[in-house]
């Protein structure tokens, strides 16, 4: 087996792996979040991370590349709700400059990953592809009715694929696919991003945006929620988040 098909079978588990990996849960309470607000259908509460809560989420370090991640959660009413990314943009108080909008994970993957390499020997000895599951408490900021911080945090889930070449009879362990090949990043990204679904439970993901060029380095954000209706006009709300 050639390198080539190595790395498709290794890209195919990681895909499949991360399909079956579930979805973002919300935090415990919609006050958790730095801001709510009542929209159709659902309260919507949302949060910008910090750059150090950037580096502790993700592998890479979006923030110094540039983005702004945003976590949004949809606490439903009864009945079922159509949510997606594309309901949303971003910009600075004050800004006046174009709306952003929330770039997908393959994009991202594709500015900041790197390319694999354009030759690699063939490898003749056994391929091994193990899964991994893991489980942990991560740590986030929750804010009580005044605006002050609190630390705050849940159990997460995480699984990951490797890719490996058996070494005698025992075999060794597998190489973990790095994590800045775009493979992996759009993984992870994706995983854990707004999905666009029908849902009647409470549910969270992240959106990425890149960063204005606006010299308002102060300013709060101002997230703007305008779903698509296909009954009736439907009034944007604004979330104003100020800068941690």
């Amino acid at each position: 087996m050639n390198w080539k098909s190595i790395l498709a079978l290794g890209a195919a588990s990681a895909a499949a792996l991360w399909s079956q990996t579930p979805s973002m849960h919300p935090r415990p309470n919609m006050h958790d979040y730095r801001v709510q607000a009542k929209v159709m259908g659902a309260t919507l509460a949302a949060a910008v991370l910090s750059p150090a809560e950037v580096r502790s989420t993700f592998t890479l370090d979006l923030a110094s590349k540039g983005y702004t991640v945003v976590e949004v959660a949809f606490y439903p009413d009864p009945g079922n709700l159509r949510i997606s990314p594309e309901d949303f943009t971003l910009r600075l108080t004050g800004d006046k400059s174009a709306e952003m909008r929330p770039v997908a994970p393959s994009v991202i993957a594709r500015a900041l990953g790197k390319k694999s390499p354009s030759q690699i020997p063939s490898i003749k000895s056994p391929v091994e592809i193990s899964t991994t599951n893991t489980i942990g408490y991560e740590t986030y900021p929750t804010y009580d009715q005044s605006g002050r911080p609190r630390q705050s945090g849940g159990v997460v889930t995480g699984a990951g694929v490797g890719v490996g070449t058996g070494v005698g009879g025992g075999g060794r362990a597998p190489d973990r696919i790095p994590d800045n090949d775009r493979e992996s990043i759009e993984a992870e990204l994706a995983n854990r991003s707004l999905q666009e679904d029908t849902i009647s439970q409470p549910t969270a993901g992240f959106l990425y945006f890149r960063n204005s060029n606006s010299k308002k380095k102060d300013a709060a954000y101002e997230l703007q929620y305008a779903p698509n209706s296909d009954s009736a006009p439907v009034t944007p709300v604004k979330l104003v988040i100020p800068k941690l």
